[in-house]
């Protein structure tokens, strides 16, 4: 069900967690740990599930994936959807089709402008999912795929740091000043070495 990418991503991550983890329970043994960056880590994790979901999922749909089903389906209507984001206003062309009622899946505009009505269009969609989705649309568009796969290495990053700073509040702390901890204990090692 998961692509070799993604079972990568997933096994890296789980290793990670467990190592880190590991070595977490012997650090709250000996030290204080900071519940902030607890709760940071543990958000972040939540987060990195949803987004390894949705990938997962966008992965099945494009076929890189064992497990998505085709169909086709003859369409009924065509339509366009409107809204307006900060003064601008923007349509989604959608196919219309019938499966049990009117389902409609945005497609990309110039597939759009060549269907008519009682064309037949194939559509995907995961099983255990009611949703069904074209390779034209938004979903599966390779800018999606980008801003997921970096949305997933901000998340790895922010568990990582919330990890780090949990287990090691003084890591890259900053004095009422702004200046690094760590600069301030070496300056007054260097002073020491000096005198």
């Amino acid at each position: 069900m998961y692509g070799d990418g993604t079972m990568l991503i997933i096994a890296l991550t789980a290793a990670a967690v467990v190592a880190l983890s590991v070595f977490g329970v012997f650090r709250f043994r000996r030290k204080k740990i900071a519940y902030g960056f607890l709760i940071g880590f543990g958000a972040a994790l939540v987060l990195l599930f949803f987004t390894l979901q949705k990938i997962n999922k966008m992965n099945v749909l494009v076929g890189e994936s064992a497990g998505r089903k085709a169909l086709t389906k003859t369409v009924t209507r065509k339509s366009r959807e409107s809204f307006r984001s900060k003064g601008s206003s923007y349509s989604v062309p959608k196919l219309c089709f019938q499966d049990g009622g009117e389902v409609c899946v945005d497609v990309e505009g110039m597939f759009w402008t060549f269907k008519n009505v009682g064309d037949r269009i194939t559509v995907f969609s995961v099983p255990g999912d009611d949703e069904f989705y074209h390779p034209t649309g938004q979903y599966l568009d390779d800018g999606n795929f980008a801003f997921d796969y970096f949305l997933l290495l901000v998340e790895a990053l922010g568990a990582l740091f919330c990890f780090v700073k949990m287990l090691f509040p003084r890591f890259l702390a900053l004095d009422k000043f702004g200046k690094s901890n760590n600069i301030k204990i070496f300056d007054a090692e260097r002073d020491r070495a000096a005198e």
